[in-house]
């Protein structure tokens, strides 16, 4: 959690509005695994944006991610990219 609060501050990010956000990720992986294993691979990540503030919260009242995050195998190389756009 700390690499992600490093990178947060290195990029600029604050708390967002108070608005609905829309989340899609592509997890970086050694193997691919199945779709409820990549969803709970998002939960540290969830967790961290809500802690450091760049989310209020990740209910669904104001997380819209219903999207199984994309995997594509990169095995020098790991991580997750996460989009956040308000919701429609």
């Amino acid at each position: 959690m700390a690499h992600m609060a490093l990178v947060m501050q290195r990029r600029g990010l604050r708390s967002v509005s108070l608005k609905r956000m829309t989340l899609t990720a592509t997890l970086y992986v050694w193997n691919k695994g199945d779709a409820d294993n990549a969803t709970s691979r998002m939960k540290w990540p969830l967790d961290s944006l809500v802690r450091y503030g760049v989310l209020v919260d990740d209910a669904e009242k104001w997380l819209d991610f219903t999207e199984i995050p994309k995997q594509v195998v990169d095995r020098k190389n790991q991580r997750v990219v996460i989009r956040l756009s308000e919701a429609a």
